[in-house]
């Protein structure tokens, strides 16, 4: 039987019901498959009334009340432009409720805000309606990820365990009992790793697991051929990395290499983390000189000067990108921006770095109390500007374990306080902690006190994963204008979302957008110069 078919059965015997909404016509209230109608047995039927109604054989439709006719009755969804008609025998039931956006609250059809909808949508000409729609599909089929599969608690705690096991090679036991107890999805898993960059320690644990609880064995080949791929994209950055670092030196250029490669060097198996570009530290006094260097590498047209900004120039080798820093972080609190660029050009000296082995070869890498903050700074950054996906909390896991010991924890307190870094740092510590299983003793400032946002954090990071890709499509062929309306809404929506958790923080973090997209703005009208 049909789900609207047991659901009208379910009516006609007095019960209430919920049906998933499917089909675009419900929009902008409600979208297709995400959204969840709740229906109850017909008592009245009114105008604005969202009924569920088989206006035509075998077509079921939910669609709002637009004029009752004595037993004539008019419907028209709220994305339609043209109504229908139905008999009041052909309505099965009336919405009481929604289910919307994943949560598991009823948001009643009687609520203020949802009467507040209705009536203003009812009464929109349809040529504004028209607009209306038009504006939000524009930005809903900008944003949405549509491939995305959602997780179930027990298949996002089982990639938190293969994480565990992979970091700290704990036991498979926990991954095994959510595996034979809890209904898994393999695809679901694997595609939630991907989403937040840790394939590579996923696949790894895989590997650890009994071979009864493991995929398929043509998932397992998939996989294999994913950890052979890495390997090889690792032993191209390392390359790279190795001929940029020896390039500076040969012309007397101090340069170090952050995050990346060196902090993969940290790692039990520096391939299992996923890696992206190549980011160079040289200082803003020899910025313009290490980019007049690293052309020779690359060529002139290797050199992405439309992406340059007072952070750091941009280039590419082959496909791999290339970042150049003036600065390690751009603070988005004004009043200590410039004293962090000042200490981070202090710890980033030459007698200050620490030195790893990358292809035999010894490379600077920031100093591990440097490291820590700047770590922690770089992934709080990006939380509230574009996304962070497990993988940034991997990297803050592992070098702190690397400095266990080895940092002065005090004046780590004293540099989090100064640069209004305390809170943030305690959120994801809780996070470390709780869901990466990081020693709590390895955590400095470590504090419960935060742990209700540091969940309402953790959601948001599990909803949008690395660079909230998981949740925004950000790419687009529209013309540049209207990209940066688009990026413009989305900073908005980003900065309501984070606003109730994170507070003024997130306020200072959206001015900082604004500031880099009126400079990249000013340099693509005006030139590199303006």
């Amino acid at each position: 039987m049909k789900e609207t078919d047991f659901a009208i059965e379910l009516l006609r015997q007095g019960r209430t019901v919920s049906i998933v909404g499917r089909g675009n016509s419900m929009r902008p209230y409600l979208v297709h498959e995400r959204d969840k109608i709740v229906l109850a047995p017909v008592d009245s039927i009114n105008v604005g009334d969202v009924v569920f109604a088989t206006p035509a054989a075998d077509r079921h439709v939910a669609h709002r009340v637009v004029r009752v006719d004595g037993d004539d009755v008019t419907l028209m969804g709220d994305g339609n432009m043209s109504c229908e008609k139905c008999n009041v025998d052909d309505i099965h039931g009336k919405a009481v409720g929604f289910i919307r956006k994943g949560r598991d609250k009823i948001e009643s059809a009687d609520s203020l805000a949802y009467r507040l909808y209705s009536w203003i949508w009812m009464h929109l000409p349809l040529v504004v309606r028209r607009y209306c729609l038009a504006l939000h599909n524009m930005l809903f089929w900008s944003f949405k990820d549509l491939s995305r599969i959602t997780p179930t608690e027990a298949e996002e705690a089982l990639l938190l365990a293969l994480t565990r096991i992979s970091l700290w090679g704990e036991s498979t036991e926990k991954a095994e009992e959510i595996i034979a107890n809890r209904g898994i999805r393999w695809n679901a898993v694997l595609d939630l790793a991907k989403r937040q960059t840790l394939m590579g320690l996923a696949i790894d644990a895989i590997r650890r697991l009994p071979d009864n609880m493991k995929p398929t064995k043509e998932v397992c080949d998939d996989l294999t051929a994913k950890l052979r791929k890495s390997l090889l994209t690792h032993e191209k950055l390392n390359t790279v990395a190795i001929r940029i670092m020896e390039l500076f030196q040969s012309h007397g250029i101090h340069a170090v290499l952050l995050k990346g490669q060196g902090t993969a060097a940290r790692y039990p198996n520096p391939i299992l983390r996923q890696c992206g570009d190549i980011d160079v530290y040289v200082g803003r006094d020899n910025c313009e000189r290490a980019t007049k260097c690293i052309a020779e590498l690359v060529g002139e047209d290797g050199l992405d000067q439309n992406l340059e900004s007072p952070k750091h120039a941009h280039a590419h080798y082959g496909n791999i990108p290339i970042e150049i820093h003036r600065i390690t972080e751009r603070h988005h609190y004004f009043s200590v921006r410039e004293r962090y660029i000042k200490d981070s050009e202090a710890w980033l000296k030459p007698e200050s770095c620490d030195k790893v082995m990358i292809l035999g070869k010894e490379v600077n890498v920031p100093p591990r109390q440097f490291n820590s903050l700047y770590t922690f700074f770089h992934l709080w950054h990006h939380f509230l500007t574009s996304g962070i996906g497990f993988r940034h909390i991997c990297d803050l896991c592992v070098l702190l374990h690397d400095a266990y010991g080895k940092i002065d924890t005090e004046k780590l307190s004293r540099d989090l306080r100064d640069y209004k870094m305390l809170r943030g740092w305690q959120i994801i510590g809780w996070l470390a902690v709780n869901k990466f299983g990081l020693p709590k003793e390895e955590m400095p400032c470590y504090s419960e006190k935060y742990g209700e946002i540091a969940q309402k954090v953790w959601e948001m990071i599990l909803e949008g994963g690395n660079f909230r890709k998981s949740y925004y499509k950000r790419k687009t062929n529209r013309h540049w204008v209207v990209r940066k309306m688009i990026s413009l809404c989305y900073m908005v929506m980003n900065t309501v979302k984070m606003y109730p958790a994170i507070g003024v923080e997130s306020l200072y973090a959206f001015a900082l957008l604004v500031e880099y997209g009126t400079e990249r703005t000013k340099r693509k009208l005006f030139g590199k110069n303006s």
